[in-house]
């Protein structure tokens, strides 16, 4: 099984209850759902998918820290795309 279809697999499994994460970046105010930066996951390249499979793989599968990590996932997300 590949890498992608773990990570898909384990976020589907873990993530009972999605989230809207509030973020400020740059003193502007950010939204973004959890669906939404799990699908920017899933679509990433293979180098950043295999990365992402490592630290899913060491990450304790609690939901809530899980959520913390998106929440910080989704904070580069808009830093990197501004």
């Amino acid at each position: 099984m590949s890498n992608r279809v773990q990570v898909k697999n384990y976020l589907e499994r873990h993530i009972q209850k999605h989230k809207r994460y509030h973020l400020v970046v740059n003193q502007s105010l950010h939204f973004m759902d959890s669906e939404f930066i799990i699908r920017e996951m899933i679509d990433a390249s293979e180098d950043e998918i295999d990365v992402l499979y490592e630290i899913f793989e060491q990450m304790d599968p609690n939901e809530e820290h899980l959520h913390q990590y998106l929440e910080y996932m989704a904070k580069l997300y808009i830093r990197m795309n501004q």
